[in-house]
């Protein structure tokens, strides 16, 4: 079971969850092709749209306030449905963590 510890938080988990049944499940085994076929691009981009590859930015330029707590919940939704978007948006989210530790954010 989570443990939701604020509203903010509890709204994300809902999206990922909604997204991750209405974007990946259908199309899970053609989305895990690439390279043998196309790069789920249109996901990509609606993943991008609905914030999934800012939550570790600082909240100035549209992170989110928990960012660690944010992208664990976003990564159990949608890892649940393809992992292959979960390791995409989990490799984002390390490298504007390790830019941010480097001081460059």
């Amino acid at each position: 079971m989570k443990t939701i510890i604020s509203d903010e938080l509890k709204m994300l988990d809902d999206m990922a969850r909604d997204f991750a049944a209405k974007e990946l499940l259908d199309d899970r085994e053609e989305n895990d092709r690439y390279p043998f076929g196309p790069l789920f691009e249109g996901v990509l981009a609606k993943a991008y749209d609905v914030g999934f590859f800012a939550i570790m930015l600082p909240e100035d330029a549209g992170g989110a306030a928990d960012a660690v707590n944010a992208v664990c919940l976003v990564l159990d939704e949608v890892c649940r449905a393809d992992a292959s978007l979960g390791g995409i948006i989990f490799t984002n989210a390390l490298a504007q963590e390790l830019v941010a530790q480097a001081g460059e954010v």
